[in-house]
C-alpha cells in the first residue's frame, strides 16, 4: 500500500485528478446552466426530461450508493482499526499524534457545527422543498434513552439490512479493535477484510466514474425545479470554506505556540507551497511527497514526519470535518427541516469518528456525508444539493487537512526536541 509507484505512473495518477475534478466542476457549470435552458422549454417537455432521464440518472446513482454505504463503512473502519500498529510500539510520538489528531477534528467538529447554526440562523433561509421522506423524518424524534440505545444493536444482520450507520459504527469500532489486540491470532480474517476493503473501494471508484453525470442531472433537476434561488443558496453555502480555512488557520496557529512552542510565523510563510498541490489535486495522498518536503525544509524531523504524515494524509481531515458538519446543518435547514440536539449530536460524533476512521476511498467526503444523512434519516435526496457544493468546497478542505498534517508533524517535533530550529527559523529553501 506504501509501495513507491514509478515517476511516470504516478504522474499518469495526478493527471486523472485533475481531470476528474475539471469533469465534474464543468458538469456543475452546464448542468446550472441547462437546468434555467429547461425553463424556458413546454412543461411537458420538461415532465419527460425530469422524470425519464433526470431522475432515473439520480436514482441509479442514489440506490447504487445506499447499496454500497453499509458495506464500506464497516470493511474501511474495521480494517483502519485492524492494521493499525499498536499503540505501545508507537510509543511517546505515536501517541502524540493521535491525541492531537483527535483533538483537532474534535474541535473542527465543532467549529463546523457552530458555523453551521450561525448560517442557518442568519444568511441561509428555508426554501419551499417538500419530499416524501421528510415528513417521515420529522416524525422521528428520540429521547435522550432511546438516542443512546440506538447506537447499541441487538443484532448484527438489522443494522446491515436497515442502513442504521450508527450501528454499524459501533459493530465496526467494536470489531477493529478487538481484531486489533489479536492480530497476530487472526491474520486470515484480516487479509479477507482488507481484501473486501479493496474489492469495495473499487466498486465505489467504478460509481464514481459517473458522478460528472450524476452532477449535472442534479444540478439541473434543482436548478429547473426551483430556480435561481438555489444557485443563491450554494453560493451562500460555498461562504463556509473561507471561514473554515481562518479558523482552522487560527487553531494550528495556536496549537504551534501553545503546545509546539514555537512562533506560527514560520510555518504560515510556507502555506503557499505546502498547500497549492493539495488545492490544485484535491488528493492528500497524491500531495504527500510534496508534504514531505515542506516539512523536511520547516525543520521537522525525519522519525516524526515518516510517522504522522502517511498516516496523517488517511486518517487526518479536519478540513473534511468541519464542512460536512456546517454543511449537514445548512442543507437541512435550506429544505426546511429542523432537527434535535440529539441529532445534531449524531451529526457532530459521525463527523468525527467517519472523518477519523475512514481511510482513503473515493469521494470520501460525498461517502461520509451519505452516512450522515443516512443516519440521522434524512431523505438521501439532499446529496443533489451537497454535489453541487462539493467540488468546489473539496478543494479547500484537502488544502486544509494537508495543512494539519504538517502542523501537526511540526508540532509533535518540537515538543520531541527534534525539530531543527536554525532551519525552521532561517526558511531554508
Amino acid at each position: 500500500m506504501n509501495k513507491q509507484e514509478p515517476p511516470i505512473l504516478n504522474g499518469q495518477r495526478h493527471g486523472n485528478h485533475r481531470r476528474k475534478l475539471y469533469l465534474v466542476i464543468l458538469a456543475l457549470i452546464f448542468g446550472i446552466a441547462f437546468g434555467f435552458g429547461l425553463i424556458l422549454l413546454p412543461e411537458r417537455i420538461v415532465d419527460f426530461i425530469n422524470d425519464n432521464i433526470l431522475y432515473v440518472v439520480r436514482g441509479i446513482f442514489y440506490n447504487t450508493l445506499k447499496l454500497l454505504l453499509a458495506p464500506i463503512v464497516f470493511v474501511s473502519i474495521t480494517c483502519s482499526l485492524a492494521n493499525m500498529t499498536n499503540m505501545s510500539s508507537l510509543s511517546r510520538i505515536g501517541t502524540k499524534m493521535i491525541v492531537i489528531m483527535c483533538t483537532t477534528t474534535a474541535i473542527s467538529v465543532l467549529m463546523g457545527l457552530g458555523a453551521g447554526y450561525l448560517f442557518t440562523n442568519t444568511i441561509i433561509r428555508p426554501m419551499d422543498i417538500s419530499f416524501a421522506d421528510v415528513e417521515q423524518f420529522e416524525t422521528q424524534r428520540m429521547t435522550l434513552q432511546s438516542f443512546l440505545l440506538d447506537f447499541f444493536p441487538t443484532d448484527i444482520v438489522s443494522p446491515i439490512a436497515g442502513n442504521n450507520m450508527i450501528q454499524i459504527l459501533v459493530i465496526s469500532l467494536f470489531t477493529g479493535i478487538t481484531l486489533g489486540q489479536i492480530k497476530d491470532k487472526v491474520q486470515g480474517i484480516i487479509s479477507l477484510l482488507n481484501e473486501l476493503n479493496a474489492l469495495i473501494s473499487r466498486m465505489l471508484a467504478v460509481l464514481m466514474k459517473i458522478l460528472p453525470i450524476v452532477v449535472f442531472c442534479s444540478m439541473a433537476w434543482i436548478v429547473c425545479t426551483y430556480g435561481s434561488a438555489i444557485v443563491s443558496v450554494i453560493a451562500k453555502m460555498l461562504l463556509l470554506s473561507p471561514i473554515m480555512v481562518l479558523l482552522t488557520l487560527v487553531m494550528y496557529s495556536v496549537m504551534l505556540s501553545a503546545v509546539g512552542h514555537v512562533s506560527p510565523g514560520p510555518f504560515m510563510r510556507r502555506l503557499f507551497e505546502l498547500t497549492i498541490m493539495p488545492f490544485t489535486l484535491c488528493s492528500s495522498a497524491a500531495s504527500l511527497p510534496n508534504t514531505i518536503s515542506v516539512c523536511d525544509k520547516l525543520g521537522v524531523s525525519k522519525s516524526v514526519s515518516s510517522l504522522t504524515l502517511p498516516i496523517g494524509c488517511t486518517m487526518n481531515m479536519d478540513g473534511s470535518a468541519f464542512s460536512l458538519a456546517a454543511l449537514s446543518l445548512c442543507m437541512l435547514h435550506v429544505y426546511g427541516i429542523d432537527i434535535t440536539t440529539s441529532q445534531i449530536v449524531t451529526i457532530g460524533l459521525l463527523a468525527f469518528i467517519l472523518s477519523v476512521a475512514t481511510p482513503s476511498i473515493p469521494n470520501a467526503e460525498i461517502t461520509i456525508m451519505s452516512s450522515l444523512l443516512t443516519a440521522i434519516g434524512a431523505p438521501l435526496e439532499l446529496m443533489g444539493l451537497f454535489l453541487g457544493i462539493n467540488p468546489i468546497s473539496e478543494l479547500f478542505d484537502t488544502a486544509i487537512n494537508v495543512t494539519s498534517d504538517a502542523a501537526i508533524a511540526t508540532t509533535i517535533s518540537s515538543t520531541e526536541k527534534t525539530l531543527d530550529q536554525d532551519a525552521y527559523y532561517s526558511g531554508r529553501q
